[in-house]
């Protein structure tokens, strides 16, 4: 519960401080201007290639992927876990983005162009759901505690690329990265405590 109130008060301040136009859009337009003049080709290569992974395609085909495998297995409550924390955080980041509208970065030469609107980060928030749950699949299904938590660890380097990638992209600002990061944390939470509560945890070694 404390990660959820936590992530959703960080995402409430980032919120109102984009809708005031406060001083962190300053800090947003002098980070991307920073990152910008100083991407190199073999960065922005990397870049692309990490962003890809926290994008909708990879996520959509981890989703099937996973639920595929818990079919399978007959996790039946997992299974339906799984599939409401990708698909309802995939609704959740197209309703706050249509709720705040918030332009893109504009440069003239931009290394990627994209559609939509920019706050929350979708990758960020999609990464973090995505890898989040996956990590949590595995602690679930494993014995082992040092297992779990490599894949924790894992997951949580993932999420922080994909989101270090947009930036340097410039497909986004920091406060869309971090209210990304703080929207999909809630909703993980959220997801996990929902699991936590129905579906029985093997014992761990």
């Amino acid at each position: 519960m404390l990660v959820i109130v936590a992530g959703i008060a960080v995402f409430a301040q980032l919120a109102d401080w984009v809708t005031d136009q406060a001083a962190v859009t300053r800090f947003d337009l002098s980070v991307d201007a920073a990152l910008h003049a100083r991407a190199t080709p073999t960065g922005l290569r990397i870049a692309k290639g990490v962003s890809f992974l926290g994008g909708p395609a990879a996520m959509a085909f981890l989703m099937a992927a996973g639920a595929l495998y818990l079919l399978v297995r007959r996790e039946r409550l997992l299974l339906q876990g799984w599939l409401i924390a990708f698909i309802g955080g995939g609704a959740l980041d197209w309703a706050l983005k249509t709720t705040f509208r918030r332009a893109r970065p504009a440069f003239p030469d931009a290394f990627v162009h994209v559609l939509g609107y920019s706050f929350p980060s979708g990758h960020a928030m999609g990464s973090l759901i995505g890898f989040g749950m996956l990590a949590y699949v595995v602690a679930h299904q494993v014995r082992r505690r040092r297992m779990a938590l490599l894949a924790a660890i894992l997951a949580a380097t993932l999420t922080l690329a994909v989101g270090l990638s947009r930036l340097y992209l410039g497909a986004h600002y920091p406060s869309d990265v971090l209210a990304g990061f703080a929207a999909g944390i809630a909703w993980l939470g959220a997801s996990i405590s929902a699991l936590e509560a129905t579906v029985p945890r093997p014992a761990a070694a």
